[in-house]
This record gives C-alpha cells, sequence and structure tokens, in this order.
C-alpha cells in the first residue's frame, strides 16, 4: 500500500514537473513571439517616419526649385511681353498718325465750295491726327473714330467725277480716311503713301505732307 501512494506521489511529482516546464516552454516561445510583434511593429513605424521625412524634404525642396526656374524664365517672359506689347502698339499706330501741312493743290471736282483765296489761305496750315486726338487748328476732335476703306478705281472716277491720276496715283485701288468726330477740314482724306496724304475738302484736293 505504502509502495502504491510513494509511486503516485511520484507520477504526480513528474507530471507536475513536465506541466510546469512544458508552461515554461510555452511561455517563452509566447513571450519571444510577442517581443518579434513589437519588433516589427517598431521597425514599420521607423520606415513610415522616414518615408514622411523623405516626402516632407523633396515638398520642401521642390518650390526652391521652380522658383529658380522662374527666375531663369523671367527675361524670356518679359522679353515676349515686351515683343508682344510693341506688336500690339504696331497694330494700332495708323500710317496716318502724326501731324502734316498743306502742301498744295493738286485737283478739284466739278463742283467746289471755295474759291482761289479760299485755297491759298488753307497752304500752310496744319492737320493732326493720332489716337487720342483729330485736330485742325480750332476745330479738335478728342475722341475720333477713323473709318477706312479701299476705293476701287471705277468706283473713285463714278463716285468724285475724277481720275486717280489727276491726283498722281497710279494704282488700281486708293485707302479713303473718314474722320468721325472731325468736322470740315480735315473729316475726309486718301492715303498715297507714308509720307502723302490727299485732303478732301470743299470739293478741291490738297497734298499733304508729314511734318512727324
Amino acid at each position: 500500500m505504502i509502495k502504491r501512494i510513494t509511486a503516485l506521489m511520484i507520477i504526480a511529482i513528474i507530471s507536475i514537473s513536465i506541466s510546469g516546464c512544458a508552461n515554461k516552454q510555452e511561455k517563452q516561445e509566447t513571450l519571444a513571439a510577442k517581443a518579434k510583434q513589437v519588433a516589427q511593429i517598431k521597425q514599420k513605424a521607423a520606415a513610415e517616419k522616414q518615408a514622411a521625412k523623405d516626402a516632407s524634404t523633396t515638398n520642401q525642396s521642390a518650390p526652391v526649385g521652380n522658383e529658380s526656374t522662374q527666375v531663369q524664365q523671367n527675361p524670356e517672359t518679359a522679353k515676349t511681353a515686351n515683343s508682344t506689347e510693341a506688336k500690339n502698339e504696331a497694330v494700332v499706330k495708323e500710317s496716318f498718325y502724326g501731324e502734316w501741312i498743306i502742301k498744295k493743290n493738286i485737283a478739284s471736282g466739278p463742283v467746289t465750295a471755295y474759291g482761289t483765296d479760299d485755297i491759298k489761305n488753307l497752304i500752310g496750315k496744319k492737320l493732326n491726327f493720332s489716337e487720342k486726338q483729330a485736330s485742325f487748328e480750332n476745330n479738335i476732335s478728342k475722341k475720333p473714330a477713323y473709318e477706312k476703306s479701299t476705293i476701287a478705281k471705277n468706283d473713285f472716277l463714278v463716285g468724285n467725277r475724277i481720275n486717280l491720276s489727276k491726283l498722281n496715283i497710279n494704282a488700281d485701288s486708293i485707302k479713303q480716311v473718314i474722320v468721325n468726330g472731325l468736322d470740315g477740314t480735315g473729316h475726309m482724306f486718301y492715303i498715297k503713301d507714308e509720307n502723302t496724304l490727299i485732303l478732301f475738302d470743299g470739293g478741291v484736293y490738297f497734298e499733304l505732307g508729314r511734318i512727324n
């Protein structure tokens, strides 16, 4: 009986020892797994932090590069803007803009409103045409509107009953300009070339020479 009890006790002690060893090993394995998991989490967090830092560095450096490029491009941009502005100015500036002087009478239509003295009195008078003003002596228009058209040779003959050749123009057409806003002398003229205009006033054609 005693031997049996002793044997049971030994078996129990062995079972407890085995169980304890198993629990200890299991506990160690669990701790090792948790430590590995923690290490992985830390490694992932470190990687994400580094990626965020790299992204921040890239974003901060990008404007500097753009600013540098912009500075380098500014001269070209300014050059292009100046070129465009000059081109627009050239488009707006008409060939007949400037100051003109009545040089001489070159022809008269079949009906005129001026006598010989009237024509002489007009010689030497000045006219001015610009974007902002058109004027003949005290007759001034602050907001002139220039109505331009091209008149064919035959149409000019029918409408004015005078040939273009009488105006010393050997061409199939002539450019006509009507100055809306300016009454009387200077209201209508024709463009012969960049330095010569032909003023039509009172049925008489006068040659205008450019002053500037």
